[in-house]
């Protein structure tokens, strides 16, 4: 029996002087699930990823990572969430200095692995990404599409659960985004729960895949692409 990765429920954010990012938002994901979360810029995807990821706290309504509730952990102890959620960002936020390898060993350096595990973990993302090639290469040298490739490795690396991806190929030509959104199908068919934002429909399109759709903050609608 599938059990639920992710809950949201009844979830609200307010910003000051009385700006509701999100208002009483409530859906889902199955594990194994791959979930499109649509909306303009300003609908709330933002929000919603930092509450699920402990950088906020909701107003209301509680936010479940499996059995876990968000918020009766503390700010303090937000790491304990992000070790089991993977994340993606617009921009790749990589570390200049350091090379693919690098950008990619770093989590787990800090998290105290062995350089025998970094060394077979990160060798292994490397190849399900394609750049087992460009372990030695610095992100400079890399295209837009190969950055994503890497900081999708460094995302997946410490084996999370979910993944989420916040507007992953906002700044990749259509054909790279295809080949990104391509990775992901890969990744997710491996077991791996993914949560993509994006306003492009034509990421969504044609995938069969369940969208959820924000608009201004409240959940307005739920389809299949």
């Amino acid at each position: 029996m599938t059990s639920q990765i992710l809950q949201i429920r009844d979830v609200t954010k307010v910003y000051k002087p009385n700006i509701k990012a999100l208002e009483n938002v409530s859906f889902s994901i199955q594990e194994g699930e791959f979930v499109y979360l649509m909306g303009r810029s300003g609908a709330g995807k933002t929000t919603l990823f930092r509450l699920i990821t402990k950088q906020e706290d909701p107003d209301s309504g509680e936010i479940l990572l499996e059995t876990l509730k968000i918020s009766q952990v503390s700010k303090k102890r937000g790491y304990r969430i992000r070790r089991r959620i993977g994340i993606v960002f617009q921009d790749f936020n990589l570390i200049e200095y350091k090379n693919v390898f690098q950008n990619i060993s770093f989590a787990l350096e800090i998290a105290g692995f062995s350089k025998s595990y970094i060394n077979k973990q990160v060798r292994l993302v490397l190849e399900i990404v394609d750049l087992l090639n460009r372990e030695k290469s610095m992100p400079m040298t890399l295209s837009g599409g190969e950055q994503q490739r890497v900081a999708i490795a460094r995302a997946i690396v410490t084996k999370p659960r979910l993944l989420l991806a916040d507007e992953p190929t906002g700044n990749l030509d259509f054909q790279t985004s295809k080949e990104i959104i391509s990775l992901f199908s890969k990744i997710n068919e491996m077991g791996t729960s993914i949560l993509m934002a994006t306003h492009d429909l034509d990421v969504v399109t044609g995938t069969g895949r369940r969208i959820i759709m924000l608009d201004h903050g409240k959940k307005s609608g739920e389809n299949c692409g």
